[in-house]
């Protein structure tokens, strides 16, 4: 595994846009990857496990996301 095959909370963040807040809760829920812990303090996420993740998450219906903007 090379070093850019890890990613900090902060990259994670970006990657998935959301909150550090938002990423603990989910992980809490059991519903995103655990993170390995290299340290006393410092935990990476493995780049395979967040893309797969993001990637199995549900699609936005547009038609109806379209509607539900526009309040029809």
């Amino acid at each position: 595994m090379a070093a850019n095959d890890l990613l900090t909370m902060k990259q994670v963040c970006e990657l998935v846009g959301l909150s550090h807040t938002t990423i603990h809760r989910l992980r809490n829920e059991n519903d995103f990857p655990s993170p390995i812990k290299l340290g006393q303090a410092a935990v990476r996420f493995r780049r395979d496990e967040v893309e797969a993740w993001l990637a199995n998450r549900p699609r936005v219906d547009e038609r109806r996301h379209k509607a539900a903007a526009s309040g029809a």
